[in-house]
């Protein structure tokens, strides 16, 4: 009876020890399905500032990608340069979002401003963390052709930035300026799961393979790192020593990817803070570094 006894505690522990594991299981799955689904499909943001907030003369603009989106810009003119600059936003943001920290140049350069797919006003169900939004950089350099301008230098911010250097092999980007960008989206993950601790080895599995199935994108393309080492664009990079969002050691393996790079390596500041905390010589690094490269 007492071998019995200790058969039956034994076959309830396994039991119990299998249901438990089971119920993590799925409820790792449905955290991840979750975490899937908002970080592709964040809420959309409108920031309540426009050009007219500067007393500049600008239009709504719209403009289709290659499969089929329409995006939302705005197009800031100049009196006499032909040579624009492209201005990509952070996520989960808007155009607006960035033009405090950029209408500067326009002092010097015609601008275009537009939302990312899936962010903004422009049409798409999904972000894809820079993976497709390439074709949306791609649809505003056509859509600068049309203005007659075949001059073009980008600037971002963030995911912007990261999206910036992964479009770096279009012959018609003369010049890039990359604020806070992530170097891989495969370690950015990697350090936004690290809190998971024993969890994150499946959790990320999850992820990828969703990515794949749902998505048909690989994150091991989505490495602005690979990009740039098959380039020679002149690249101004930009980051915080403080950056809890995305870690400075990204824009330092890019820089030790290209060293031709220039790093401003910005004290005492957070993620996308330095325009805000040293504006003067945040506008002085850019114009010198356009003027220079442009």
């Amino acid at each position: 009876m007492k071998f019995e006894k200790e058969d039956l505690n034994l076959h309830f522990t396994l039991i119990a020890l299998i249901m438990f594991l089971l119920l993590s299981l799925i409820l790792i799955l449905i955290y991840t399905l979750h975490y899937f689904y908002t970080s592709l499909k964040p809420p959309r943001f409108i920031t309540p500032l426009t050009p007219a907030h500067y007393g500049l003369k600008w239009e709504n603009v719209s403009f289709k990608t290659g499969d089929g989106l329409c995006l939302k810009g705005w197009w800031i003119p100049h009196l006499t340069s032909q040579q624009a600059i492209i201005i990509c936003h952070g996520y989960p943001f808007d155009k607006g979002n960035v033009l405090p920290l950029s209408i500067f140049l326009h002092e010097n350069y015609p601008l275009l401003f537009f939302d990312f797919r899936a962010m903004g006003e422009s049409e798409g169900n999904v972000t894809t963390l820079g993976y497709r939004e390439t074709r949306d950089i791609e649809a505003a350099l056509d859509f600068l052709e049309t203005k007659g301008i075949h001059e073009v230098a980008l600037m971002g911010l963030s995911l912007g930035a990261s999206t910036c250097l992964l479009a770096s092999r279009d012959p018609r980007v003369q010049a890039m300026i990359a604020d806070s960008p992530f170097a891989s989206l495969n370690q950015l993950l990697d350090e936004t799961l690290c809190k998971l601790g024993p969890a994150k080895k499946i959790f990320k599995i999850l992820l990828v393979q969703l990515g794949r199935w749902f998505l048909k994108i690989d994150i091991a393309q989505v490495e602005p790192l690979k990009t740039i080492r098959e380039g020679k664009i002149p690249i101004l990079l930009i980051h915080g020593d403080k950056d809890t969002y995305i870690n400075p050691s990204h824009s330092m393996r890019l820089k030790k990817a290209r060293p031709d790079i220039e790093f401003w390596l910005v004290p005492d500041s957070q993620h996308g803070e330095a325009h805000e905390r040293y504006p003067e010589e945040y506008e002085k690094r850019m114009n010198r570094f356009l003027e220079k490269n442009f």
